[in-house]
Parts: structure tokens; sequence; C-alpha cells
């Protein structure tokens, strides 16, 4: 692969009747320059890329972290039950009719912890979700805007070598 350096420093061997030297050189100053922001605008793109990647690793992340809370929140729930239904069965000898109103004290504290807690998770892992999909779209953008690049910087160059073809063809015909 050619670099910048290697367009900038190409030297051509005099010949009679051959290309101005201050042409070509400049030609290759530009070609030089032109590689070199590409290069650059290519290097951009992949940190991009690398930087959206991050993002998605950071989002998985934070759905585990959801995912486990949601589990925290179950077993909570579910240790509440268990002790409410321990704590109902010591206070019925004494009071049976308020032991009840305690485990449906309990249930219903319960069910909406969880409910909060399963609301609450479910819309970090919709909001997950929704940025995972713009990390996907960007990514998607960026290799479209790569590849457009990449298209155009090809169009150019087989411009350049068409153009250098003919000025061979009429530096030919003049010569004759």
């Amino acid at each position: 692969m050619l670099t910048p350096n290697d367009i900038a420093g190409k030297s051509f061997a005099k010949a009679l009747n051959g290309y101005n030297r201050a042409e070509v050189d400049e030609f290759l100053d530009k070609i030089s320059e032109h590689l070199e922001g590409s290069i650059r605008e290519s290097d951009y793109l992949k940190s991009q890329v690398t930087e959206s990647e991050k993002k998605l690793t950071e989002y998985q992340i934070q759905e585990e972290s959801l995912k486990d809370a949601l589990l925290v929140a179950q077993i909570t729930s579910n240790d509440m039950k268990k002790k409410a239904a321990e704590e109902a069965k010591r206070v019925v000898a004494t009071a049976e009719t308020e032991a009840n109103k305690i485990m449906k004290i309990a249930d219903t504290e319960a069910e909406e912890t969880r409910a909060r807690a399963k609301a609450d998770a479910d819309k970090n892992i919709d909001q997950a979700k929704h940025d995972y999909k713009e990390i996907l779209n960007a990514i998607e953008v960026l290799k479209k805007d790569y590849m457009d690049f990449k298209e155009k910087y090809q169009y150019i160059l087989r411009e350049q070598i068409d153009v250098l073809d003919r000025l061979v063809v009429e530096d030919e015909l003049t010569d004759v």
C-alpha cells in the first residue's frame, strides 16, 4: 500500500523530452496530501466504530444489571411473602383477624414492589434496546459513508489515470 510519504518522496529519472518535473512533483504532492487526508478520515471513522462498539458493550452490561435487579426484586418479594406467612402463623394464636390483615398488607406491598421493579426494569430494558438500535444504525451509516468515500476515491483515481493516459497520448502526438 502506498503511503503519503511514498508518493511525496517519489522521484523519476530525467529523460529527453520527459515530463515537466515541477508539474509531476506538484501532482505527487497533491496526491500525497489527498491520501493523507483520506487516511486520517478512515482512522477517524474506525475510531467512531470502536466507540460505538464500546457503548454497545456498556448497554449490554446495563441490560444484564437490570435483569439482575429484577431477579433480586423477585427474590425480595418472595422473601417478604415468606416472612409475612411466618408472622401470620405466630399471630394466629392470639388474633387470627390481625394475621389476615398483616398478610394482605405484606402481599400488597410485595406486589407493588415487584410491579414497580418490573416497570422500572422494563423501561430501562426498552431504553437499552432503543440505544442499541441507534448504535447499530450509526454503525450502518458509518459503513455506508465509508463505502461512499471509497467509491468516490476510486472514481477520482480512475479519472486521474485517464488524465495521465491522455497526457501521454497527447505528448506522443506532439512529439511526432
